[in-house]
């Protein structure tokens, strides 16, 4: 479904964290738009008239407030610390309380730049989708109000 777009991994983060915003061809302020959620993306790929903006995954980082070159001195600067623990501890040293308290959430955070090294950080302009006349979609709904609706079907039962 999405090969034939050429979207990759960025485009997926871009998605997830608002990078789309979609305007109607009807409103009256061009550059007014809701944020396009995942939910409401896979709905528009179904409608052949909705025609994606041709974002490259360049582009997706070239609007991201992040490099590989900062990451990386994170990266080395964990590493160093995680290859001190594990000398001390080989050569049955203690590690002091400190040490052991800063470990975890070393430990825990390297995990989380693992899987987060793609994610574009702090995209502040969106790419902008615009329906074609005659395609309408329906109010952007936040999550607040489906929370409500969820919870109100419970209160009438």
């Amino acid at each position: 479904m999405f090969k034939d777009k050429a979207w990759t991994l960025h485009h997926g983060y871009f998605l997830i964290m608002g990078g789309f915003t979609l305007i109607d061809s009807n409103t009256t302020d061009p550059d007014r738009g809701d944020v396009l959620s995942f939910d409401r993306f896979l709905e528009l790929v179904k409608v052949p008239a909705v025609d994606f903006p041709p974002i490259t995954a360049d582009e997706i980082r070239d609007r991201s407030k992040t490099d590989e070159l900062s990451q990386l001195i994170a990266v080395v600067q964990v590493l160093w610390f995680l290859l001190q623990c594990l000398i001390r501890f080989l050569q049955k040293l203690p590690l002091t309380q400190l040490e052991l308290i800063t470990l975890t959430p070393v430990v825990c955070n390297a995990f989380t730049v693992g899987f987060w090294w793609w994610k574009p950080q702090d995209v502040r302009v969106p790419a902008k989708i615009r329906l074609p006349l005659g395609v309408t979609h329906p109010p952007a709904v936040s999550q607040t109000v489906r929370l409500v609706q969820y919870a109100h079907t419970f209160v009438l039962i």
